[in-house]
């Protein structure tokens, strides 16, 4: 939280390895513009492995540069990057261009390709665009994606499935409570995966609830009403 770097990656730099995270809050972070160089990963910058669980990113910036939350890079012929998203939310971020994801290949075209996978999550109201890729002739970005708000046209690689096309609604999204409203489309519009039988979700909650799994950080807990019997 609230941490500031120069040019790249405001809270995290991660080459090669994997990084893994479960359970997250990562906010405030920014990566500034540092004289003519452009600025990427506004919380994290990572050329490697990332899996991430039941986090939520937000109000983080890439100022001029691209992927206020994540920026994810494949360069030339080193190891191959996969940015895989499990039940996150990633809104209320900003940056030049995709203020939620950016991801890209460069250097030499040698036939490595970084992934993107995003299920379950929830990516929407990010300043400068939710995700965004570019790629040198050659090289190629491939993407799984499920249940983002609005989808994003990444190429021909993309695969979609049961994505949502209607604003996710949050219980208080100006106060930055990214809770699920009862009314939300993102409720228990997810797939059940095996690994949530032993993961709570960001509040501690049980990860699936009511059968099928939410979409984004938290599962919607309905409303109920106690009866005392004396």
């Amino acid at each position: 939280e609230s941490n500031t770097a120069g040019n790249n990656a405001g809270a995290i730099y991660h080459v090669y390895g994997k990084l893994e995270m479960d359970n997250c809050i990562v906010r405030g972070n920014r990566a500034e513009r540092y004289l003519n160089a452009g600025s990427g990963g506004g919380a994290i910058m990572l050329n490697g492995l990332i899996t991430a669980r039941n986090c939520l990113f937000h109000d983080n910036s890439a100022v001029g540069g691209w992927g206020g939350a994540i920026a994810c890079q494949r360069q030339g012929s080193g190891p191959t990057m996969v940015c895989q998203l499990f039940n996150c939310t990633v809104v209320s971020n900003s940056a030049g261009g995709a203020g939620g994801i950016y991801i890209r290949s460069w250097g030499p075209a040698q036939g490595y390709y970084p992934y993107l996978e995003v299920y379950n999550s929830i990516i929407q109201s990010n300043a400068g665009g939710n995700v965004a890729a570019t790629a040198p002739p050659g090289m190629a970005n491939s993407y799984i994606c499920s249940c983002w708000y609005p989808t994003n046209n990444c190429g021909p690689e993309r695969i979609e499935i049961g994505n949502i096309t209607s604003p996710v609604s949050f219980v208080d999204f100006d106060n930055k409570d990214f809770r699920l409203a009862s009314d939300s489309p993102a409720v228990n519009a997810g797939t059940n995966q095996d690994w949530m039988a032993d993961y709570n979700d960001l509040d501690g909650h049980k990860r699936i609830r009511y059968g099928t799994v939410d979409a984004g950080a938290f599962e919607m807990i309905k409303d109920a009403t106690i009866y005392l019997f004396r």
